[in-house]
């Protein structure tokens, strides 16, 4: 079933984490064990599937469709998923009336080993396109944080350059919808988002509250 396991007296799970790329791991030792669970700091960091971008059913519709026609989009979602430094939760939200690019909440820049917690707020009724591209924005500005380490702070040279780079991928989205000769197959995009979407358990859980 390609299951993996976790041995809980060895502290190990008993298959590799298959989602590892070497690239990313040659800057952070803690990586470079395929069978460790959470950078081998439990305490600090749970890993309960291995994915860490969270796609509520509002805004799943949306998400397909941008994997599907933009591969652009598709770089900044593989890379923000694939990142346990980054955990996401994108979202329509139909109290947020600004027309701003996106609303970020809860967001905290990474040092030498932080996370990013961050919660990417869009406007409804922007349409798949738009929704996808302003989800793109956000998701370009917390890969490079994650990848620099810079936080960019409003007013520095950091983030100027970071809201440049996110709008040049933010129009790399709005152009990709334009242009179907790099579509992928729905499936394709189906098999990204599996994992992404609240347990069934926490919906109800909240619910109750």
């Amino acid at each position: 079933m390609l299951a993996r396991y976790y041995s809980s007296s060895l502290g190990r799970f008993m298959a590799v984490d298959p989602s590892q790329k070497i690239g990313r791991n040659l800057t952070n030792p803690q990586r470079w064990n395929r069978y460790s669970y959470g950078l081998n700091n439990p305490i600090k960091y749970i890993d309960p599937d291995g994915r860490d971008i969270e796609v509520p059913s509002n805004m799943r519709g949306a998400m397909i469709s941008s994997y599907t026609r933009s591969s652009e989009f598709r770089a900044q979602f593989d890379a923000a998923k694939k990142n346990p430094q980054i955990h996401a939760r994108l979202k329509l939200d139909p109290d947020v009336r600004s027309t701003e690019k996106e609303v970020t909440k809860g967001s905290k820049p990474p040092g030498t080993s932080g996370d990013i917690n961050v919660t990417v707020t869009i406007p409804p009724g922007k349409g798949n396109d738009e929704t996808g591209a302003l989800t793109d924005h956000a998701l370009k500005h917390v890969n490079d944080i994650a990848k620099t380490g810079d936080p960019q702070t409003p007013g520095t040279p950091g983030a100027v350059a970071g809201e440049a780079a996110a709008k040049e991928s933010e129009a790399k989205v709005r152009a990709d919808f334009k242009d179907t000769s790099d579509d992928v197959p729905k499936g394709e995009a189906e098999k990204a988002l599996e994992g992404t979407e609240p347990k069934k358990e926490e919906k109800k859980e909240k619910k109750e509250k």
